[in-house]
């Protein structure tokens, strides 16, 4: 990443936060992929050009933080990523259409994973929650690059399928929540472990 875009107060060069710094990366991303995304059809198109963009220019991942296509007990997990060798979440990557959402919603919205919204995500969702389980990863995301589902892939004593998935369902919801997007998925979210704070706060509020 290159140095934070900075702007002008009170004739200072004052630089911006993280998250506005990280929120301009976005919208010059999205701007750049929206009027191309016919053209990324394969499953490495969306990696290449959506997944390991947005997680190393907007959300602070380095290249050396992302391990591809390692194999554990349950198959071969397309990213894992980590800070300082502790692995942060896995991202299971699929081609763009593969994740259909049952919905027509435009905003990020809470799903049940076992329910009707998630039902044609479920297959890539139930792969995710298999390659985490070996190394105890915490947090999955699926991801044709333009949609993001997270969820964590273990709830003690619960099943996961029982809870909620966060959902990004395109690249505008992602900025019109960006700071909530920006707390699950960067590595600066990431070390405070903030993604168990909103979930803990979401499951709460559900089955309260």
């Amino acid at each position: 990443m290159g140095a934070p875009i900075p702007y002008y107060a009170l004739g200072k060069v004052v630089r911006m936060s993280s998250l506005d710094d990280s929120y301009a990366r976005a919208v010059a991303l999205v701007n750049d992929v929206e009027p191309r995304l016919d053209s990324i059809i394969t499953e490495e198109d969306a990696k290449v050009q959506l997944v390991v963009r947005i997680l190393t220019e907007v959300l602070g991942w380095h290249h050396a933080d992302l391990s591809t296509e390692r194999k554990n007990d349950n198959g071969f997990s397309d990213f894992i990523v980590s800070d300082n060798g502790r692995k942060a979440f896995l991202v299971e990557a699929k081609r763009q259409g593969r994740l259909e959402l049952s919905t027509s919603a435009t905003t990020k919205q809470l799903y049940k994973i076992s329910g009707p919204a998630l039902k044609q995500c479920i297959e890539g969702i139930e792969q995710a929650a298999s390659y985490s389980a070996p190394d105890g990863i915490q947090l999955a995301a699926v991801t044709d690059g333009t949609r993001w589902i997270f969820f964590k892939p273990f709830i003690p004593g619960e099943n996961y399928k029982s809870k909620e998935a966060i959902v990004f369902p395109n690249l505008r919801s992602i900025l019109g929540e960006f700071a909530s997007f920006f707390e699950l998925a960067s590595k600066e979210g990431n070390q405070k472990a903030l993604y168990k704070h909103i979930f803990d706060k979401i499951h709460a509020l559900v089955y309260s």
